[in-house]
């Protein structure tokens, strides 16, 4: 992947051709990768709705008492200490509570 500069090498007229001929493919490549992120971003819709939950989610709708399964989760999140769950744990149960509250609401 990386552009080999022959630091420790002869120099020579075709070593020198061949990397810049190198750099320049890859600052091409670099310049494509980031154009071609910048194009998903402005395509890319921000907000699908709910619909587009309940296809993705449809157990959340199965769910008898979705308020007090949120209020347990919540009170899960909140009296836990820094040590019972990981953080990546309690963002997990957070992301889960606002799809619950979204679809239920």
């Amino acid at each position: 992947n990386n552009v080999d500069y022959h630091k420790h090498s002869k120099k020579t007229v075709k070593r020198a051709r061949r990397v810049a001929k190198d750099v320049k493919i890859r600052a091409k490549a670099q310049k494509k990768r980031e154009l071609a992120g910048m194009d998903e971003l402005a395509t890319m819709e921000l907000d699908k709705g709910v619909d587009h939950s309940r296809k993705l989610y449809p157990a959340i709708e199965l769910v008898r008492d979705p308020q007090g399964l949120a209020e347990a989760i919540f009170r899960k999140v909140r009296r836990s200490g820094s040590n019972s769950y990981r953080f990546e744990i309690k963002l997990l149960m957070i992301n889960f509570l606002t799809r619950l509250v979204g679809n239920h609401s």
